[in-house]
């Protein structure tokens, strides 16, 4: 059993009941150890965990901004290959059209006998040959005129406007004069088809 009355120090036991009996200056530096104490505990209740959110916080922001920039990069990305894209489909339309179909290979062949014509030269083709490939039709065309016929033919065929066969090629050219006036080439005329 506690004795109705003990004193120890400045603590003073009273049916059950502790009494604490301090001196002002005592009870100041008590009050300030408590204050600290409070202080101390709000810190790291309050302050700490507030400081460790703000910072998940922040670091979220900046990994946002960072996909957003992500983000904003890659539209301008898609946006300039959807440009090129559309470059590219119509560079694509309008080589699909400069080769020759082999269904068309008539028709090429009336589009030089009319530029022949209409150059002044007499024209025949004398072998066709398609590669093993399939990629080209190689025609061997005798020409003769006199010789600015003959370059007005040769510009014609590279100027070919309706339809477009911009894919000629010509190779193995052999000009021999005929007559004072007239001259004979034969040479070869590559087609690529589709």
């Amino acid at each position: 059993m506690i004795p109705s009355k003990l004193a120890l120090g400045f603590v003073v036991f009273k049916e059950r009941k502790i009494i604490i009996k301090l001196n002002p200056k005592q009870k100041f530096y008590f009050s300030i150890v408590i204050v600290f104490v409070i202080l101390a505990l709000i810190v790291f209740a309050v302050i700490f965990p507030l400081i460790g959110k703000i910072r998940t916080s922040a670091n979220n922001y900046l990994e946002g901004k960072k996909t957003l920039l992500v983000l904003e990069a890659n539209i301008k990305d898609v946006k300039s290959l959807e440009k090129k894209y559309q470059e590219v489909k119509d560079t694509f339309a309008k080589l699909e059209t400069a080769f020759l179909d082999p269904a068309e290979t008539l028709g090429f062949i009336t589009s030089l006998e009319k530029l022949a014509e209409e150059t002044g030269n007499s024209f025949a083709i004398e072998k066709v040959n398609i590669a093993s490939e399939g990629k080209f039709i190689n025609f061997q065309v005798s020409l003769s005129g006199d010789f600015s016929s003959l370059v007005n033919f040769l510009i014609g065929l590279e100027n070919t406007p309706y339809p477009p066969y911009r894919l000629v090629g010509v190779e193995n050219i052999d000009i021999r004069k005929i007559s004072d006036v007239n001259v004979g080439a034969n040479f070869n005329v590559a087609v690529y088809t589709k």
